[in-house]
């Protein structure tokens, strides 16, 4: 069976570049506000660890799974990647603004080539990612 492809990384990076200061209110309008359910359920399953340690969340777009995570008790830190930068812009905004004591940190990265060691983190989260990344498997 062939790989399933989504689109590759160049347009993702662009397109949600081009969407950063309005995604928050258009995801809360195309799901209906169920977004935020989804995103903490994400985030306290994965916080759920018993080592204690730093937490990685793979496509962070604007933070909320990132801010989310951070507040669990086993996770020291967070460091949330993703492929646009103007989405970075708006997480390090809402982090400096709404949430400036928890540690965590954005950096641009692809899901697909993680610049981190092996065993970097005690748990990876991922809302959304899986729909915006060039090779699934």
């Amino acid at each position: 069976m062939p790989a399933k492809t989504g689109p590759p990384a160049h347009y993702v990076e662009r397109m949600f570049s081009r969407i950063a200061p309005r995604y928050d209110f258009l995801n809360t309008a195309i799901t209906l506000g169920r977004h935020r359910r989804w995103k903490r359920a994400a985030a306290l399953t994965a916080g759920n660890v018993q080592n204690q340690g730093p937490g990685l969340d793979i496509a962070t777009g604007t933070g909320d799974i990132a801010f989310t995570l951070a507040r669990q008790p086993n996770i020291t830190s967070v460091t949330g990647i993703d492929l646009s930068s103007r989405m970075l812009e708006v997480a390090r905004g809402k982090a400096k603004a709404r949430f400036p004591k928890l540690s965590v940190t954005f950096l641009q990265a692809d899901a697909l080539a993680l610049p981190f060691p092996d065993d970097s983190f005690v748990c990876v989260t991922s809302g959304f990612a899986l729909r915006n990344v060039e090779n699934v498997e």
